[in-house]
């Protein structure tokens, strides 16, 4: 039963998440023409624009291009979240979810489908947003960059890598492993605790009588509060606790330089698990949906 509980999930969803993800690439597309195009006119016949009102207009062009494509991100980041905490809250607390309910499923298999398919469409999302900056970036250095001093930069990026490979353990006191390990297990583990938090803050407004949704809302708010709050002090413990070793074996070439991806693994974990727990005990024992 939570295979079809996931498969149902993943239908009901792909339509709109499919279309924020299309944005993203459409909005990649245009960043890169409107950035990237005005920028060689300007750079190709420099002096002749200074002179005209066509330089200012694909300078403006430009900035207007970026704002565009900066927003547009920001935007589609939040649109999926705000439509699938819609879409979970529509499936589960509304008239729609009476019928939910009445599934023979567990609130464990309820929860467990909609996580998943919610935290990999945040993947995802994520993902794009990702992929569309680098191609901005290569698109721009692509731009200003001939051909010739890309092998230049081929060079200089190896030499910057065996740098790194020898000197950051003994400079900076964390090792290739853990950085890798560590903005892996932030990309792949936060989409999915954030959605679950979301999730575990909607289920505590079913506690209330009255603006049950409202409620909700202002817990998962609430939730990021204490989560920034929990961030600081634990990267505050790890940086304290890391410069105390070091200390103590007379070393003094610290820079805690992933304190803070770790405090946020580590944060994002304990919400993500705490608002399960919450929100299976609601399902399961406090659940009123009059």
């Amino acid at each position: 039963m939570l295979g079809k509980l996931i498969k149902y999930e993943w239908k009901s969803t792909y339509k709109m998440c499919g279309i924020i993800i299309m944005v993203i690439a459409g909005m990649t597309l245009v960043g890169a023409l409107g950035f990237v195009l005005p920028f060689n006119l300007i750079m190709e016949d420099s002096e002749a624009l200074e002179e005209s009102m066509m330089g200012a207009f694909w300078a403006m062009m430009m900035m207007m291009s970026m704002m565009l494509y900066i927003v547009a991100l920001v935007g589609a980041s939040y649109a999926m979240m705000i439509y699938l905490g819609v879409h979970f809250y529509k499936t589960m607390y509304t008239d729609e979810g009476y019928l939910t309910q009445t599934l023979p499923v567990t609130p464990r298999q309820l929860l467990f489908s909609k996580t998943l398919v919610a935290g990999i469409w945040n993947l995802l999302v994520g993902l794009s947003i990702g992929i569309s900056i680098m191609i901005l970036i290569f698109a721009f250095i692509s731009s200003i960059a001939p051909p010739e001093a890309w092998r230049e930069l081929d060079e200089v990026w190896r030499e910057i890598q065996r740098e790194m490979a020898r000197d950051m353990d003994a400079q900076l006191s964390f090792s290739i492993a853990h950085a890798v390990l560590s903005l892996l297990l932030m990309f792949i583990v936060t989409p999915f605790c954030t959605m679950m938090t979301m999730f575990g803050a909607l289920t505590i407004g079913q506690l209330s009588r009255k603006y049950k949704a409202l409620i909700g809302i202002l817990s998962y708010f609430g939730m990021m509060i204490v989560q920034s709050i929990l961030m600081q002090v634990l990267q505050f413990v790890f940086t304290f606790g890391n410069v105390l070793f070091q200390n103590s074996i007379g070393t003094e070439n610290y820079t805690n330089v992933f304190g803070t991806y770790d405090s946020s693994i580590v944060v994002a974990l304990i919400m993500g698990v705490s608002m399960y727990f919450v929100a299976h005990h609601i399902l399961t024992k406090k659940l009123n949906m009059d």
